[in-house]
This record gives structure tokens, C-alpha cells and sequence, in this order.
């Protein structure tokens, strides 16, 4: 049983508190920084969204010595082969990008309201031949990083005061909050279909406790969203 004190504990969810800021903050700048100067948002947003996560990573791994099974990373799990990483991947990615569409449109259709004025695909739009390599890099840091802390890291911590286990409705109610919240920019219709997203990946993320499938999944969705 881990205390609650300990940095086992601490580290990771200080990671996870300043990565959802940081994706929290952006909303307030990032469409005034990329109308206005837009080489500025491009380093910020490689800043916010791949250095400091990554380095995040790096520091949780030097102090706590917690081990990549531990926060759903099991890159050589012996239970688990490519084809069914694969089959699972694809299995989430369908599952998943239908409950975020029909959410979102059942949102506009029911309550109303427009799209955002700006959002990535915006900025993405705009590249010219460089769209496919910065479409490439959106989804990667995306589905990457947003499942490592909203899922793997986020159950990792919740798990701890507990004994290794924890309240599974707690995990999935607050996973679908924190990654519902930092997309509030996009408007009511995105938040509740990022909710709806991550309350049912975050149910099966329960079952699987694998993180790498819903990386692929989220890869997947969001290259076909921003391509």
C-alpha cells in the first residue's frame, strides 16, 4: 500500500494537475496567438504538448521508479500479441469515434448552437504541403500523451491510496471531466462529446489496462479528423 505522502504518489499526480493546466490554459490564447503570430503558437503549442509532457515522463520515471506496466505501458506484456493489440486498437477506434460523433451532433441537433470559429483543424487548414506532417504530430502528441495522463497515470493515482485498487465510477467520473474540461474552448457540444469519449474509453480502459491500444485508437481518430 503506497502513502499518500510518498512521491510514488505525489510525483505522478503533480504530472497529471500540470499537464491538464497547461491544456487547460491554451484555450485562453490559442486563437488570438495563431491569428496574431502564429510561429509563436506553433512553439508554444510543441512546448506544451510534447516537451514538457515528455519531460514529465521522464521526471516521474528518475524519482519514482514506478514501472510502465504500473501506469497501463506494457509495451512487452507477455499476455497480450501485436495481432491483438492491433484488433484491440482497431476495436476502440470504432467503438470510439462513433460515440464522439453522434454525441457531438446529437448535442447541435437537441440543444443547438455552432461550431467554434477556431480549433486545430483551423490552424491545420492552413499548412498547405506542411499539413500532413504537423497532422501527424498533432495526433501523435494527442493520443500519446492524453491517454498516458487521463487514463494510465490518472488510475495509477487514484489506485494508490487504496491499496491498488479504487472506486472504478471515481476514475471514469473524474478521467471524463479532466479531458471533457480541456477542450472547453470547442464549445457545450465538445465538452460533452470529449465526455462521453472518455467515459466509455475510461470504462474499457478498466477491462483492458492497456494503455498502447487506446493510443493507436486516438491516433487513428484524430488523423482522420485533422488530415
Amino acid at each position: 500500500m503506497h502513502s499518500d505522502s510518498s512521491p510514488k504518489v505525489t510525483v505522478p499526480a503533480v504530472a497529471v494537475g500540470i499537464y491538464f493546466t497547461m491544456q487547460l490554459l491554451n484555450g485562453f490564447y490559442n486563437q488570438s496567438l495563431y491569428i496574431n503570430a502564429p510561429a509563436a503558437f506553433w512553439i508554444l503549442d510543441v512546448i506544451t504538448h510534447a516537451i514538457v509532457p515528455a519531460l514529465l515522463l521522464g521526471i516521474i520515471a528518475l524519482i519514482t521508479r514506478v514501472e510502465l506496466s504500473e501506469i497501463g505501458i506494457k509495451i512487452l506484456d507477455p499476455s497480450i500479441n501485436v495481432f491483438d493489440l492491433v484488433l484491440l486498437s482497431l476495436f476502440l477506434a470504432i467503438v470510439l469515434w462513433p460515440v464522439y460523433a453522434v454525441s457531438v451532433e446529437s448535442w447541435y441537433y437537441y440543444v443547438g448552437g455552432e461550431p467554434p470559429d477556431w480549433h486545430y483543424g483551423v490552424a491545420t487548414s492552413d499548412l498547405g504541403v506542411m499539413r500532413p506532417l504537423v497532422a501527424i504530430y498533432m495526433s501523435l502528441t494527442a493520443g500519446i500523451f492524453e491517454e498516458i495522463f487521463y487514463k494510465g497515470l490518472l488510475l495509477y493515482v487514484l489506485s494508490a491510496p487504496f491499496a491498488d485498487r479504487t472506486n472504478d465510477a471515481i476514475f471514469i467520473v473524474v478521467s471524463s471531466c479532466l479531458f471533457s474540461l480541456v477542450h472547453w474552448e470547442n464549445g457545450a457540444a465538445e465538452l460533452t462529446g470529449t465526455f462521453v469519449y472518455q467515459f466509455i474509453g475510461s470504462a474499457l480502459y478498466l477491462k483492458i489496462r492497456n494503455v498502447l491500444p487506446f493510443i493507436a485508437a486516438h491516433y487513428a481518430i484524430d488523423i482522420y479528423h485533422f488530415w
